[in-house]
């Protein structure tokens, strides 16, 4: 599985509201998708293909209970590939993470998340952006 590299993406992404994300998966919006997984096989396959615990750790049973939702960003050139998965619980973004937990370097990003948390009235609990390359 190819992985994203989102440090020096150009910005292809939209914000799609949340229900025609569920009713129309895979849904492409403008420029971009982002979309929750449609079965466990897909949590798994996220938290593999980006390293970290997505698809462990209990996510699929806290999915299953309603107890959070994962969402994936992906970017409309290379939809295959993951670039950012983001966990949102409780009415906030509790955690957003890319390869290796690796936190996102790309300032465009950042404002796509911002604005999808303002459009779903959600706050930020996460680290979502940092200026400082690792």
């Amino acid at each position: 599985m190819e992985i994203n590299s989102y440090k020096d993406t150009k910005p292809t992404w939209d914000i799609l509201p949340f229900d025609e994300v569920i009713d129309q998966i895979p849904r492409r919006g403008k420029d971009g998708l982002k979309h929750n997984p449609r079965n466990a096989y897909e949590i798994i396959d996220e938290g593999r293909g980006l390293d970290h615990c997505v698809g462990r750790a209990g996510y699929i049973e806290s999915m299953a209970a309603n107890m959070c939702t994962i969402l994936f960003l992906r970017d409309n050139e290379n939809l295959s590939a993951p670039l950012i998965t983001i966990e949102e619980k409780q009415g906030s973004i509790k955690q957003c993470y890319g390869y290796r937990d690796s936190i996102n370097h790309n300032i465009q990003i950042r404002d796509f998340i911002i604005e999808y948390a303002k459009r779903r009235e959600l706050s930020i609990d996460a680290e979502i952006y940092s200026s400082k390359s690792t």
